[in-house]
């Protein structure tokens, strides 16, 4: 427990915490949008997916480059927090014709973009985070403190999703609560019904997404005010 009073190590732990809830709503509300909304099937949704994906790993290999060349953990997680708030603002924009438009009249989808600029944001965070952690305990230390990451990460993706699920679910109920489906084959009312319901199913992505990017926005703050500077080299 007297790792907690370390500001670095267990700002280290939050801000990997708050990390991994953002990474679970990508996971989970991003192919279900694809299917629900944009009628996409499983493998549609799992490619959309795969734009958020890709930058993950690019993320995390530039994490670390720059997190060496600045020698601030601080900065370039932050960074990386605050590009995939960016993101998930971005996301919570999106409409029922948001997979159309190109990036300035390139192959790449508009919609793309924002996808793997959210992913990469997710990615660039992991390496100082991590560095910054393992710095703290020290080397004797430094096996707990990856498990320990990995242990923070699942909290996050657990409890950090329930909380953000749970609260996008309340005003989903709210918003469809005198929404009733109509009774007979009236094809106008049925229309109507089932544009309110997709604007409800919407509304609720909008606000989930909204909350991540506030959840991450948090984050980046305390990776800011936490982290502590690379160690300088030690020359032999």
């Amino acid at each position: 427990m007297r790792r907690f009073r370390d500001s670095s190590f267990s700002g280290s732990a939050l801000t990997n915490a708050i990390a991994g809830a953002g990474l679970m709503v990508a996971l989970v509300y991003i192919p279900v949008l694809a299917n629900a909304v944009f009628s996409m099937n499983a493998t549609g949704a799992a490619l959309l997916l795969l734009r958020l994906m890709v930058g993950i790993p690019i993320g995390a290999l530039l994490g670390g480059w720059l997190a060496q060349q600045l020698r601030s953990y601080r900065v370039v997680a932050a960074a990386g927090l605050i590009l995939a708030a960016v993101g998930f603002l971005l996301l919570s924009g999106w409409n029922e014709g948001s997979l159309g438009p190109h990036l300035l009249g390139s192959p790449i989808r508009v919609a793309d973009a924002q996808l793997f600029l959210t992913g990469l944001g997710l990615g660039i965070e992991i390496a100082p985070v991590s560095a910054a952690l393992l710095d703290a305990v020290g080397e004797a230390e430094r096996g707990a403190g990856a498990s320990f990451l990995i242990v923070m990460r699942l909290i996050g993706m657990l409890v950090g999703f329930s909380l953000v699920a749970g609260f996008g679910l309340w005003a989903f109920h709210r918003a469809t609560a005198q929404l009733i489906p109509p009774v007979g084959l009236n094809p106008t009312a049925y229309a109507l019904y089932i544009v309110q319901f997709k604007q409800a199913i919407f509304d609720e992505y909008h606000l989930i997404f909204r909350a991540t990017a506030i959840a991450l926005v948090i984050g980046a703050l305390l990776a800011a005010a936490t982290l502590r500077p690379l160690p300088r080299p030690r020359w032999r």
